[in-house]
């Protein structure tokens, strides 16, 4: 085919037989649209979705037959929208014949689906913070992972005092949702979520904090935070000593200032 789409996530099961890696058992999903898409479409430009496609079949037949669509789509009602990261249950494992418990985090907010594939089926909205999502101006979900301590969901640009954050349930999706305070954190800026599969009571969280020497002349800084999930209460930590050059066109030292733009 001569046609293209952006795309923002990929979710691959792979597949084996008899404990080596089998390709024509691999599960595919694809989360269309690039982040926080843009309405007005011009060179440059960020290009929403369709939704989320499935690859139908095997791996190896869809190689076979470069010429032919081997995709079929679901979650319509994201025709638009951006995905950022594509996660499934931990306990359930996604099937050739499209079963599966899947979540995306969206620039429109948290969708699912469960159970049996359906062609063209909207996905479902995953109610998770403090307020309805539609009623903030600009949020967007811009991480989500799943794991055996949770599913986690990062909420960002809501313009609300307190609701940019981390959200976890430890009863998949239906919740509750707990927010987890991260500590002298950048409202607005994006949130990365990075799971630690060794010790997965612990979730590190890449953001940005604002600069603590010029607030008004720099950007901010790029900051790493630590949560720690062993106890009971979720327990943050701040990692110090981050590069705070990331996310930044420019670090330079004036004045004794360092100043980041």
């Amino acid at each position: 085919s001569g046609l293209s789409l952006t795309i923002g996530a990929l979710l691959v099961e792979f597949g084996q037989t008899g404990g080596a890696d089998d390709p024509a058992k691999d599960v595919v999903y694809v989360g269309t649209g690039e982040a926080q898409p843009q309405v007005r479409r011009g060179p440059g430009g960020h290009h929403g979705g369709i939704g989320i496609l499935r690859l139908d079949g095997t791996l190896p037949t869809a190689l076979a037959a470069p010429g032919r669509n081997p995709w079929t789509r679901e979650a319509r009602n994201l025709t638009g929208a951006g995905v950022y990261r594509l996660a499934r249950s931990p306990t359930v494992t996604p099937a050739l014949d499209g079963s599966a418990t899947l979540i995306a985090a969206t620039s429109t907010g948290l969708w699912s689906r469960t159970g049996a594939f359906t062609e063209d089926a909207d996905w479902q909205r995953v109610a998770f913070s403090p307020q309805g999502f539609s009623t903030y101006a600009n949020a967007y979900c811009s991480d989500v992972v799943w794991n055996d301590r949770g599913l986690w969901v990062t909420l960002v640009g809501t313009g609300a005092a307190g609701h940019d954050g981390v959200y976890r349930s430890t009863n998949g999706l239906a919740g509750p949702f707990t927010a987890i305070a991260l500590p002298n954190l950048e409202t607005g800026a994006r949130l990365s979520l990075g799971e630690a599969p060794h010790a997965t009571t612990r979730m590190y969280v890449l953001g940005k904090r604002p600069s603590p020497t010029d607030p008004a002349n720099n950007t901010g800084h790029a900051h790493l935070w630590q949560i720690d999930v062993s106890a009971a209460a979720a327990n943050v930590r701040e990692v110090q000593n981050f590069p705070v050059g990331l996310f930044v066109s420019e670090v330079k030292l004036t004045g004794g200032n360092l100043i980041i733009t």
